[in-house]
């Protein structure tokens, strides 16, 4: 495992490593709106969807960027 690299170059924008946090929270908060407007409507074409709710750039990583595998090889290791 000493020689294994990663298959696709890119890395994150930011220092954060992931976003699952950020996007498990967005979701619980989009499914108990939605669960409340059922719930007092009734009425399906009133759902709301992730990007009426949460925006994300306000996530801790501002998304990933491609890097040229010989330059950034350090950044390509497990």
């Amino acid at each position: 495992m000493s020689r294994s690299k990663k298959s696709q170059p890119f890395i994150p924008v930011v220092a954060a490593t992931s976003e699952k946090e950020d996007k498990t929270g967005a979701n619980r908060k989009i499914r108990r709106r939605n669960k409340t407007i059922l719930s007092q409507t009734e009425d399906d074409e009133k759902v709301l969807d992730r990007k009426a709710i949460t925006d994300p750039w306000f996530f801790s990583k501002d998304g990933k960027r491609r890097i040229d595998p010989e330059e950034g090889s350090k950044y390509l290791r497990k």
